[in-house]
């Protein structure tokens, strides 16, 4: 069992020192509860990101280390974060349906474009 663990910790050192001899990573998001839907690693307090890409997962510490001069830094204090996208848009023919306005057509239309002008 010692071996095992033993062997993880230096293959993931292994890989955070990859890393650092690279290009360098573009955002840094550390001191985070990070669920990273991976089974097999579900929680992480740090991601590395290059481009759109997630390009590692681990400590504060290892992460940290793969910072460059030109890299973001976001620090979480704590706070939780997930994978995901934001979908920020209105379907403008039920916005008004929301709003209470009655009724269809051309009136409510325009009362639906008024608000949201």
């Amino acid at each position: 069992m010692k071996a095992l663990l033993l062997s993880l910790i230096v293959v993931a050192g292994v890989g955070v020192a990859a890393w650092q001899g690279s290009a360098g990573v573009d955002l840094v998001v550390v001191n985070g509860r990070i669920y990273t839907v991976d089974a097999a690693q579900p929680w992480v307090e740090a991601v590395a990101i290059r481009g759109s890409r997630i390009v590692a997962v681990g400590t504060t510490t290892e992460i940290g280390q793969l910072a460059g001069p030109q890299t973001r830094t976001i620090d979480l204090r704590g706070a939780f974060a997930s994978p995901g996208f934001n979908d920020a848009h209105v379907h403008i023919d039920s916005t008004g349906f929301y709003r209470g306005d009655s009724g269809g057509g051309v009136a409510a239309a325009s009362r639906q474009l008024d608000y949201a002008r």
